[in-house]
């Protein structure tokens, strides 16, 4: 352990390493009295944390470097208490993420280096945030680093080199080299491309960046662009929407916990548009990002934490990212104490929930925690020596299934086909005849004939309503004309028989044969509403 009256006789001291040394611990204020200290090494002494304030009082200290520890984690708290500093180096620690802000508010740093790391599987969002002054990230060699969040790097003004060689990178969203706005250069050459939708930006010849190395960056996926370099494929080639991909180095395959462990498992996907992630447990249930229960806890970028892990928390896991796309999935069996679970009854149930001339719906139950994460439905027409008319695979957790595309009037045998991890399969099957097409039809010409009805008699009452209501207006219209003849002549302030004897006669004679043909109209009520 390190003590700090080791350095109250040294206050000019500007440079101090002290690696290779058997240090168990440090302490907060371990360094205070080195006021005047620069540069400070603690390389391979197998450090795993360092207190918060361990750091405080080194107002002039530049670089650090802890090189070669093992830390799980990025001791941010104690890194932003040193305000002056510019070069860090945590290079050679079993860091499984770099979590958001990891690296944030470090206002003076330059240069970041997080290489060779045998256990980094991502770097989160808003991990590297806020650093104004820096230059330089340097994130090379780290075998399992296979997923860069779109938002990792923000507020990075004066970012002039991001260096992500070397890693396990299938691919580099265009938000993120969007994001840096004073980025010159980057590399990803030596990584395993997928030469689709995430990476097509780079031929889009939409950027000024240098890439370095372009001779060593190479199409591992899709078969038909393997081994041929990224930089000579067109665009256009590349489909601007895929489906996901679940790196292959997220998690093992197999794991075997100690009951009252804890576990992290680190499920991370690229895909454009970016797809979700859940989980599903050994019982079927369904988990999604930001979940807790008691022992369970996914976090938004996909990674499940299980904590104080009993027999009960045994079995297959699958982690499932999806998008309008499509879906991919990834499972790791976790043995408890040596051992997989046991199969209670194994039970699996089919259920017929809905039958047409085209289509069956289905529906599936099972009490089991040994089946994989994949469901066969296949359609078999018993007709024809059980050929499959119609077959999918999905994932357990759609319980669910409407099998399309079938022939009415036809028997069929529906099964069900699931793996389990002792390399077996459950299968379950139920006979079932689709509807004749006769009944479908008449269904069909009968909703038809009721439409066609029902329309027909909304246009003959709207017609007859127009008709009413024109008859009503013309007789409105001469009663009203009428009336106001009568009254313009009662004003006049001449007799008309001195003008014209012959024709007030024959006017008195018209006159007494209108009043007496007079007819009264009455408004009939009409409907707002007719229909």
């Amino acid at each position: 352990m390190i003590n700090r009256k080791w350095f109250e006789a040294t206050p000019n001291l500007e440079i101090l390493m002290i690696g290779e040394n058997p240090i168990i611990r440090i302490e907060d204020m371990n360094f205070k009295p080195l006021i005047n200290l620069r540069s400070l090494v603690l390389a391979g002494i197998n450090l795993t944390e360092i207190p918060d304030n361990a750091l405080v009082g080194l107002d002039n200290l530049e670089s650090i470097s802890f090189y070669d520890n093992r830390f799980v984690r990025v001791p941010h708290i104690a890194l932003q208490k040193v305000t002056n500093l510019k070069f860090l180096d945590l290079n050679k620690n079993p860091i499984n993420r770099i979590r958001r802000g990891d690296f944030s508010n470090m206002l003076h740093l330059k240069e970041l280096g997080i290489n060779n790391m045998p256990e980094l599987i991502s770097i989160d969002s808003l991990a590297v945030d806020n650093l104004p002054d820096l230059r330089k990230i340097e994130a090379t060699n780290n075998p399992r680093l296979s997923y860069i969040h779109p938002n990792a790097f923000y507020r990075l003004p004066k970012l002039e080199s991001l260096m992500l060689n070397s890693n396990a990178l299938s691919a580099l969203y265009r938000s993120t080299i969007e994001s840096l706005p004073n980025l010159k250069e980057v590399s990803i050459h030596s990584n395993p491309i997928r030469c689709d939708c995430v990476i097509r930006w780079i031929n889009m010849n939409k950027t000024n960046i240098r890439f370095m190395e372009p001779e060593s960056l190479f199409c591992v996926d899709p078969p038909e662009f393997q081994g041929q370099n990224v930089r000579q494929i067109h665009f256009r080639e590349m489909m601007e929407i895929c489906l996901p991909l679940i790196a292959p180095e997220s998690f093992p395959s197999t794991l075997d916990l100690k009951t009252g462990s804890h576990i992290s498992l680190h499920c991370r996907a690229t895909a454009e548009p970016e797809p979700e992630i859940y989980w599903i447990t050994p019982s079927g249930h369904k988990l999604l990002p930001n979940t807790i229960s008691n022992k369970y806890y996914i976090h938004s970028e996909g990674t499940l934490d299980i904590s104080d892990v009993t027999q009960k928390e045994s079995g297959l896991y699958t982690c499932i990212a999806t998008n309008l796309v499509g879906a991919d999935l990834k499972s790791v069996m976790i043995k408890v104490d040596g051992s997989f679970p046991q199969d209670s009854n194994g039970s699996l149930n089919i259920k017929i929930k809905d039958i047409k001339s085209n289509s069956v719906l289905v529906s599936w139950k099972a009490n089991s925690k040994i089946l994989k994460s994949s469901v066969r439905w296949t359609a078999f027409l018993k007709a024809e020596n059980s050929q499959a008319a119609q077959s999918a695979r999905i994932p357990s957790d759609i319980k669910v299934y409407n099998l399309t595309h079938l022939n009415p009037s036809t028997e069929y045998k529906i099964c069900i086909d699931i793996p389990t991890i002792y390399s077996q399969n459950k299968k379950q099957c139920v006979n079932v005849t689709t509807k004749g097409l006769d009944l479908a039809m008449k269904g069909y010409e009968k909703n038809n004939i009721i439409g066609y009805l029902a329309c027909l008699g909304a246009l003959l009452g709207i017609i007859s309503v127009i008709y009413l209501y024109s008859c009503i207006s013309r007789e409105m219209n001469y009663d009203v004309g009428h009336s106001y003849l009568k009254n313009y002549l009662k004003k006049q302030s001449f007799s008309l028989n001195e003008l014209y004897p012959p024709l007030i006669s024959l006017w008195d004679m018209g006159k007494e044969k209108s009043t007496a043909m007079e007819v009264k109209a009455t408004v009939i009520g009409v409907p707002t509403n007719m229909s």
